[in-house]
């Protein structure tokens, strides 16, 4: 499990990209899984981070770049939602939790789920 700090410094980190990359992917996936990505091997495409699943290996999941990855670090038995801010229509998320309601304002959707769902995790000690 990664302590709360470490979290919310990620959760910043992701809030101040200008667009989903890997290697934010990569951070994130180990922070919530304690599983690094690798380069996978034979039969992968050329540079491809892969993370191991059972029975097997499986893609990187795209957590930065797509909002169907970022619903994922969503805290079990949390809502959340997605809505645009008024001033500058930059993409802000909410997440719900017992504990806590955290925010999320990125350049894209999937960055702002990401970090409100990140800050979400870090509340709940997950």
């Amino acid at each position: 499990m990664t302590d709360r700090a470490t979290l919310l410094a990620l959760a910043d980190r992701v809030e101040a990209a200008e667009d989903g990359n890997a290697r934010l992917d990569a951070e994130i996936h180990e922070a919530v899984t304690t599983f690094p990505a690798r380069v996978g091997g034979v039969g992968w495409p050329l540079g491809a981070l892969v993370v191991p699943v059972f029975p097997g290996w499986a893609l990187l999941p795209r957590y930065s770049g797509s909002i169907d990855a970022a619903i994922t670090l969503v805290p079990e038995g949390a809502s959340w939602s997605m809505t645009s801010a008024l001033e500058d229509e930059q993409p802000c998320a909410t997440v719900l939790t017992m504990e806590s309601t955290e925010h999320g304002l990125a350049a894209t959707p999937a960055l702002a789920l990401c970090a409100a769902a990140l800050r979400a995790r870090a509340e709940a000690g997950e």
